[in-house]
């Protein structure tokens, strides 16, 4: 008896292994076959939105189209792992995945052109490709539906196969049941009624499942093996019906965004699709304004809250300090935990909230907001958790579409004001190019009065120097009183004749010289000479003249001062000019000069202790026949052209003169030479 229960017990045993292993086949051929399929499917729309956010949006920073090029390349890889799993498990004719493969290929230059064109400027030839893309997308979704339905034929195929194996079994059972029917009644009862019927089910179920009907479960309940086989058998397809439906519910709301680029109306649309599927009493959609100090409410749906239309430092309520802390979808029980504050100002008593941010560049620029008065299923858990990563694609999608419309927008509004700036502009051009010719010609008229004027003073100078030199000469011999004695009146209008004929002689010279300067004349004559020589030979010719007001001349020598190279004459000439002026306007005190190297320079200072400068009056004391207005200065004679010359010559040596002074303390006037 126990031998043949035992023979009865191991042709059970290979028969049960026999059908486990059609069931593995038909499990590993329709779950991963279809499931690996619809990834394809759902990568190839990824890849097909990556594109047209990259094509549409023309502010795209070079670094964040680079992350999405890289961003479709991924996904490449991952549809080429896809195609192997499916080689891999697919029990049909190879040549199917093989031209699926094929125009996934083909697909691939076009896209590649799609983004060479984006990178080239050439956005209106790129949306065009992009728009003959969707002929080769149709083509391989049309390959692997005929995939998804091979599949379906041979589950039907395996379980014909599975029938037959079945039917083998009870001939056997028959057999053996007519050999030992009266001694193994009781025991074939029990094996039929606790193997075959759940054998009989379990495999209707499995051939079901492999049709696709993911709701179909077994009801066979018990602790044995083809119990505890029949529960793992359940919980498999329940996990992947609650897969698939996700990836389903997340496909239809990308595909239903994807159409949508005005962004109210997209958050419309997004919160009344996750509020159905997620079963939310109520939801709102806040972004951040521009300085990312306030989140500005966008959206709502659902039932009416009251949600704010502000929230003012989010960083500073714990429910958005959580969010931007860990940056990811929340689920909270706000009935069990104190301290998060939702914001709105109904009486509606949320039990749970889920909270999807809104990521660009790692940064959280918003977050969707959702509540419910009972618990989230964990369907709809899952469900915002795998939706967050398309949401905020096509969030980012359709905010490059608003700002590239704001730009154009802005750039047609620059545009005409930029027509009437060009009109406009015109308009003064014309009248400038008027004002260019009139300018013109009273510049050539100025030039040529000025010219006219230097030959006038040349002509002048000269004549006027001839019969002035006769004057002092004769006054001079009439001083001497060759001809004859003369008494003191005579004396006197003589001397005075003669001092005026030096002082209009002076004058004239004056005059020469900044003529000569003004036409071009004068050129330089470079030597190399002892500037401390120069500067004794001009105190020795000013120190009469300074003696007579009791002012001494203090000369300040730096030792190893050496030779420099310039114009002699020039230099003596300026020295002479600025040394007689100290003397001049100083009544008492005394006259220091100073002469030191500075950078490459010989800086010659000298100074005074006589009657200043006013500021205001500096800017005037360089300018040709320029004495200052004041009855202090008006006192002493001169041309007023002297510091203008010293100026003119000490540019033309390639140096420079500036003047430092305090009004009624005294003066001092720098000037510097090049070495060489």
């Amino acid at each position: 008896m126990l031998f043949f229960v035992l023979v009865i017990g191991s042709i059970a045993y290979y028969e049960i292994k026999d059908l486990w292993n059609y069931s593995q086949i038909i499990y590993q051929h329709p779950l991963k076959v279809s499931n690996t399929s619809r990834d394809i499917k759902n990568e190839i729309l990824s890849i097909e939105s990556s594109l047209k956010s990259v094509v549409m949006d023309d502010d795209l920073a070079l670094s964040e189209l680079n992350h999405r090029i890289g961003d479709i390349d991924q996904r490449e890889k991952s549809i080429y792992h896809y195609f192997e799993i499916v080689y891999a498990n697919y029990l049909g004719p190879k040549a199917d995945i093989d031209s699926a493969f094929h125009a996934f290929r083909l697909w691939k230059p076009l896209r590649d052109e799609v983004i060479r064109l984006k990178q080239s400027g050439l956005s209106d030839q790129s949306n065009l490709n992009l728009r003959g893309n969707e002929i080769y997308r149709e083509k391989l979704f049309s390959i692997i539906e005929t995939i998804i339905a091979y599949s379906t034929q041979k589950a039907d195929s395996l379980y014909f196969d599975a029938k037959k194996e079945m039917h083998l079994v009870i001939i056997r059972f028959a057999i053996v049941f007519g050999i030992l029917f009266l001694l193994t009644i009781g025991i074939v009862y029990f094996l039929v009624r606790h193997i075959t019927h759940p054998l009989k089910e379990l495999t209707k179920v499995t051939i079901q499942y492999g049709r696709g009907n993911y709701s179909l479960r077994s009801n066979y309940k018990s602790n044995n093996e083809i119990g505890i086989l029949a529960s793992a058998f359940n919980n498999m397809v329940a996990s992947v019906e609650e897969e698939l439906t996700v990836k389903n519910k997340i496909s239809e709301i990308a595909s239903l965004l994807l159409s949508e680029n005005d962004i109210k109306p997209f958050f419309r649309k997004m919160l009344d699709a996750i509020l159905s599927i997620t079963h939310s009493a109520t939801g709102a959609v806040y972004l951040f304004n521009e300085d990312n100090s306030k989140l500005i409410f966008y959206e709502t749906g659902g039932i009416s809250v009251g949600w704010k239309d502000m929230i003012e430092n989010p960083a500073g309520q714990r429910l958005f300090s959580k969010l931007f802390s860990e940056k990811k979808v929340l689920h909270l029980d706000v009935m069990s935990e104190d301290g998060y504050v939702l914001p709105f100002t109904g009486d509606f008593h949320s039990k749970e909230i889920l909270c999807l941010p809104f990521l660009e560049n790692k940064n959280i620029i918003g977050a969707v907001i959702l509540c419910s008065d009972t618990s989230f299923s964990s369907f709809a858990v899952k469900l915002t958790k795998e939706i967050r990563y398309r949401l905020n694609a096509n969030l980012n999608r359709v905010m490059s579409f608003k700002k590239l419309n704001d730009f154009s927008t802005r750039i047609d509004e620059q545009y005409r004001l930029l027509e009437i700036q060009s009109k406009e502009l015109e308009v003064q051009t014309s009248k400038l190019l008027e004002k260019n010719t009139e300018l013109k010609i009273a510049k050539e008229r100025a030039e040529l009065s000025d010219r006219l004027k230097t030959t006038f003073l040349l002509n002048m100078s000269h004549e006027l120097r001839t019969p002035l030199n006769s004057v002092i000469g004769f006054s001079g011999i009439l001083m001497q009183q060759l001809p004859g004695p003369l008494n003191e009146e005579q004396k006197k209008q003589v001397k005075m004749i003669q001092c005026s004929g030096r002082h209009l002689l002076s004058l004239i010279n004056d005059i020469l010289d900044i003529s000569k300067i003004e036409a071009g004349e004068i050129k330089p004559d470079f030597e190399n000479f002892n500037i401390q020589n120069i500067i004794e030979e001009v105190i020795k010719m000013i120190s009469p003249f300074a003696a007579m007001k009791g002012l001494p001349i203090h000369f300040i020598n730096t030792p190893g001062m050496g030779e420099i190279k310039s114009d002699r004459k020039r230099v003596h000439q300026i020295l002479l000019n600025l040394v007689n002026n100290a003397v001049k306007f100083t009544e008492k005190g005394s006259i220091d000069i100073n002469c030191i190297r500075d950078n490459g320079y010989f800086r010659v200072e000298v100074s005074d202790t006589g009657i200043g400068i006013k500021a205001e009056d500096i800017d005037l004391l360089f300018n040709p026949f320029v004495q200052l207005e004041n009855n202090l200065i008006r006192k002493f004679n001169g041309s007023g052209l002297g510091l203008s010359i010293s100026k003119k010559l000490i540019e033309m040596l390639n140096g420079n003169i500036s003047v430092e002074s305090e009004y009624g303390k005294g003066s001092k006037f720098i000037i510097s030479i090049p070495m060489c």
